[in-house]
């Protein structure tokens, strides 16, 4: 299946085109064939450019009933407005879209238009936002959650560094006493050449175990030793087993913590190469500028990937919290390679917020998810109703036929005196719902309110052959 198309896509253009062509709707068989063509790349488009993927059924009711919205289209328009919601980010796209159609209902002199646009357009994209939200507050929990977890390690080798040094203090002080006791002995005239002897090896090993004590210590602690060292060390130690290595710079200036990580880098890459590409020439890259070092480690032989391993899982959190960023992949030449970068300014991982920060923000995000899901369907609903009383107000107003001038209109009466008499604005939509068929034998009917209110009664004037032929007055039920 192509990369801009996946299995939901497929099903969800499925249950699209099984509804329009099961639907009552009266459009011919080839017009529905052509939306459902069209209806494919519409749905595959709608994750990159999810506005216009969600005016199409619109445009497509416009062309086919001249109206905003189509029965046989129903689902399209629903599904493709929950998936503006679940695609877009910000609210100002779905207001704007919604805006539009708002617009064009009254252009088109459409009210019912707009009444369906809440239904159709505005619920399924607030449904698509509030899915949306869910889904960036679980993600966020898990970030939250690993963002802890690297806290509390942190923590944990913080304090693991502290303790080194404090026994690293308290030990090598004693050593030390005991290196000067032992020389203060070696050189006591009282003694013979014998415990002279033995207090003089007793002094170097003291010394010894200190220097020892030190560089196992000293990782821990910001006076630890530089990784050049400790990667020609590793480096030696493998091509002693028989790897065949080149090393390419230096790295000077590291931190603790980054020291260790190249460290690692150089010592698992090297691991992998000869669990993996025995043989394999290996190439080891060293570069520091002003702020950063890179450890790359290249293997020739792409044998040396192994998807899935932990080796590489506890490398990148190594890396992490040293403040780096660790890549694994394919060379460019060839082969597979381990890149870290590593800063050059002591510290351990980069400055995160702070845990309580992140809770208040996605706190924030919670509230504002049901801000999106209440306020706004009630600002809209406000909003409809106020282009609805308006509308109403101004189309009645325009649309009443007096008593007196519907009392001089008269059956066979020429048009033109009939229109001095009658109101200039008569919408076709404006007809109540009791309204009957036209009689079959006029040109033109015309409804016109008797009063200026939305259930008002209505005459009716037919015009057949420039005359009037027609004139009724409609009575809605229930008044």
């Amino acid at each position: 299946m192509p990369r801009w198309w996946n299995w939901s896509d497929l099903l969800l253009w499925l249950t699209m085109s099984a509804v329009l062509f099961i639907s009552d709707d009266p459009l011919p068989w080839w017009q529905k064939a052509i939306i459902v063509v069209l209806l494919a790349p519409v749905v595959a488009a709608s994750h990159r450019w999810p506005v216009p993927a969600a005016a199409v059924p619109v445009v497509l009711a416009l062309a086919t009933t001249g109206g905003l919205f189509s029965d046989a289209l129903m689902v399209p328009q629903v599904a493709l407005a929950l998936l503006l919601g679940r695609n877009t980010a910000r609210l100002r796209a779905g207001l704007i879209f919604l805006a539009v159609l708002l617009v064009a209902a009254a252009v088109l002199d459409a009210l019912p238009d707009a009444a369906t646009a809440l239904t159709t357009v505005m619920l399924p994209w607030l449904v698509g936002r509030l899915v949306r939200r869910h889904d960036e507050l679980v993600r966020d929990g898990w970030q939250l959650a690993e963002r802890l977890e690297r806290e509390q390690e942190l923590t944990r080798l913080v304090e693991r560094a502290r303790i080194a040094g404090d026994m690293h203090d308290s030990l090598g002080h004693e050593l030390s006493l005991l290196a000067l006791r032992a020389a203060a002995l070696q050189v006591d005239p009282t003694l013979d050449d014998t415990a002279r002897k033995a207090a003089g090896e007793l002094r170097e090993s003291a010394s010894r175990t200190t220097e020892r004590l030190h560089e196992i210590i000293g990782v821990l602690r910001e006076d630890g030793p530089l990784t050049n060292t400790s990667v020609t060390g590793v480096v030696e130690r493998a091509r002693a087993s028989g790897l065949t290595i080149t090393v390419e710079g230096e790295l000077t200036g590291l931190p603790p913590m980054s020291d260790r990580a190249a460290y690692r880098v150089v010592q698992e890459g090297l691991t992998n190469a000869a669990k993996h590409a025995p043989g394999s020439p290996v190439t080891v890259l060293l570069s520091t500028d002003e702020t950063t070092a890179v450890v790359t480690v290249r293997t020739s032989s792409p044998a040396a990937i192994t998807p899935g391993g932990f080796g590489l899982v506890g490398l990148d959190e190594r890396v992490r919290m040293a403040g780096g960023r660790l890549t694994a992949g394919p060379a460019a030449e060839g082969g597979f390679e381990v890149t870290a970068r590593l800063p050059l300014i002591p510290g351990a991982a980069p400055a995160q917020p702070d845990a309580r920060i992140e809770l208040a923000r996605a706190k924030r995000r919670v509230r504002r998810s049901a801000l999106d899901v209440l306020v706004v369907p009630a600002v809209a609903a406000a909003v409809l109703l106020l282009v609805t009383v308006g509308y109403e107000a101004i189309t009645g107003s325009r649309n009443v036929l007096a008593a007196d001038d519907y009392a001089h209109l008269r059956v066979g009466q020429d048009a033109a005196s009939a229109e001095s008499l009658l109101p200039a604005y008569s919408p076709s939509r404006d007809r109540p719902a009791a309204t009957p068929p036209d009689p079959p034998a006029a040109d033109e009917c015309r409804v016109y309110r008797v009063h200026a209110t939305a259930r008002s009664p209505a005459y009716r004037i037919c015009f057949t052959a420039g005359r009037v032929s027609h004139m009724d007055r409609l009575i809605i039920p229930g008044q």
